[in-house]
């Protein structure tokens, strides 16, 4: 393969794009853009759609629109409407779920290891842990004290045993261990 060859070109959008994601396995790739919209790819034949448009001009609610995480399997996409998370399913572009609980804007996303569950991150000082299929909350985690600015980003350990975060603004990194309430976390019978 020769490197450096463009292999195309994407055009749907009719803004800057500010932030991309492709999928694990590189089939699909979402889009965010400076149109208020969040656009998901197939790379294999450039088709797209729009999964979550915001329509207010409000620049608060467009610095809340945002791309959050795919599941490992690439089959589901997480985005960020604000204080609600929304789960589309790649294939389709049909809402799978949607996660209302927050008080404060979401700032990062992720799937546990098996895609059974999203976690959301958010200034409201929460991590909550939710049931992709239905949008149930399964978990609330709040730190022991309490910070101004809450969470904003974080990243579960590949085996999915730790989940580390940082507050907003702050030096320091926080491990939480998943295992104590890895037994919460289980399928609902």
């Amino acid at each position: 393969m020769e490197s450096g060859r463009l292999q195309g070109s994407l055009i749907g959008h009719t803004a800057a794009v500010v932030q991309v994601l492709f999928d694990p396995a590189g089939r699909f790739l979402a889009t965010r853009s400076e149109d208020r919209t969040i656009r998901l790819w197939d790379t294999r034949t450039g088709d797209h759609r729009v999964i979550a448009e915001i329509s207010q001009q409000s620049f608060d609610d467009w610095v809340r629109l945002g791309i959050g995480a795919f599941s490992r399997d690439g089959s589901r996409l997480a985005c960020v409407l604000g204080n609600t998370c929304v789960v589309v399913h790649t294939q389709s572009g049909e809402i799978v779920s949607t996660f209302d609980g927050h008080a404060w804007p979401i700032d990062n996303t992720a799937f546990g290891l098996d895609g059974s569950r999203v976690f959301t991150a958010s200034t409201d000082n929460t991590i909550r842990v939710w049931e992709t299929d239905t949008g149930r909350e399964v978990l609330v985690l709040r730190p022991e004290t309490s910070h101004e600015d809450g969470f904003d980003i974080f990243e579960l350990s590949p085996d999915g045993t730790r989940l580390v975060a940082r507050y907003a603004f702050d030096t320091t990194i926080h491990i939480f261990d998943t295992v104590p309430f890895r037994e919460r976390l289980k399928p609902s019978p």
